[in-house]
């Protein structure tokens, strides 16, 4: 019954009572009951102060995309009960794709032949770019991939043809909506 009671009077209630205690609305809608935070005498290290940089530039970005109508369509369509276009944004923000492989199984070195790439993110994948590199490290080509909508895997399609592939060192970039990009490289032995 002191459980009932205590959630009855708490609801929607925020702030701090002196130095001991706060009460905050958590995300999920939630009220929390925790101690006062202790402030810390110590200067803040170059890793805190890129992450309160990337964290300031996120806010930025959800701030944008709340006031873009089309920007907030992209993120309303994956909203979740608890969820807000704000902090679907700002955390897309923060985690970068992940390129989890690249499958160069079906690449021979002719024209036409295909290389997968598998790339995820917590929102979506935008585009991925391919390159083929040769043992120099100069692009031999470099394009845009196609998504296969049904199973979320990017395929690029060769334009060079190539007598050896040994040594070909295959790259590629996948990007997310806010701009983050993260690459992977294998070379074919």
């Amino acid at each position: 019954m002191a459980r009932l009671i205590g959630k009855i009077l708490l609801k929607g209630i925020t702030g701090k009572f002196g130095k001991q205690i706060v009460l905050r609305t958590g995300s999920n809608g939630k009220t929390i009951l925790a101690k006062y935070p202790k402030k810390s005498n110590k200067p803040p290290s170059e890793r805190q102060h890129e992450v309160r940089a990337k964290f300031k530039m996120a806010v930025h970005y959800a701030k944008k995309v709340t006031a873009t109508p089309e920007l907030s369509e992209v993120y309303r369509k994956k909203l979740k009960k608890g969820d807000s276009i704000f902090q679907l944004a700002k955390n897309d923000f923060l985690r970068n794709p992940k390129i989890e492989k690249i499958d160069y199984g079906f690449y021979y070195g002719n024209k036409g032949d295909k290389i997968l790439v598998t790339a995820l993110d917590d929102f979506e994948v935008t585009r991925v770019i391919a390159s083929i590199n040769n043992k120099k490290g100069e692009i031999i080509e470099k394009g845009e991939c196609a998504m296969n909508e049904m199973t979320g895997v990017w395929k690029y399609l060769t334009t060079v043809s190539l007598a050896d592939i040994s040594g070909i060192t295959i790259k590629a970039t996948a990007f997310d909506n806010p701009g983050n990009t993260s690459e992977l490289s294998v070379t074919i032995p």
